[in-house]
């Protein structure tokens, strides 16, 4: 190895890594927390699809549902809080996520989102008018 080989890989690795930090920001994109959120509570809407197709019901708990194919989902919002889930009556689902303060009602990114998954009909959910916000998906 020359001598100066070991500095002059050291320069460019961090020549590299100041310039992907200075770049990288403008080449990723970060989804705002209710947005993901959204997009979770959509995947666990299709998870409850395959799970309804093969058990002819709901299951009790969101931690029962099994992994779905080419689908990732949590069962947690974007504030690490899990889901409230509820079935009412057998005939569908409510999922509820209370937003960032993780307290009923609220607005912004303290809005709460409910979704109702309606079992039997392959891919049907309806976003629920919240106290302080309708969310269309």
């Amino acid at each position: 190895m020359k001598p100066g080989a070991p500095k002059l890989a050291l320069a460019i690795g961090v020549a590299l890594a100041c310039g992907c930090s200075v770049i990288l920001p403008y080449v990723t994109t970060t989804i705002p927390p209710t947005e993901a959120t959204r997009g979770e509570m959509h995947n666990i809407c299709h998870a409850l699809d395959a799970y309804y197709a093969k058990h002819s019901s709901l299951p009790e708990a969101l931690s029962t549902l099994p992994p779905v194919e080419n689908r990732i989902f949590r069962i947690e919002d974007s504030w690490d809080r899990p889901f409230e889930y509820k079935v009412e009556a057998g005939n569908y689902a409510q999922i509820t996520s209370l937003g960032k303060d993780g307290l009923p009602g609220g607005s912004g990114e303290d809005s709460d989102l409910v979704v109702r998954y309606l079992p039997g009909v392959s891919g049907r959910f309806d976003w629920i008018k919240a106290p302080d916000r309708h969310v269309d998906f």
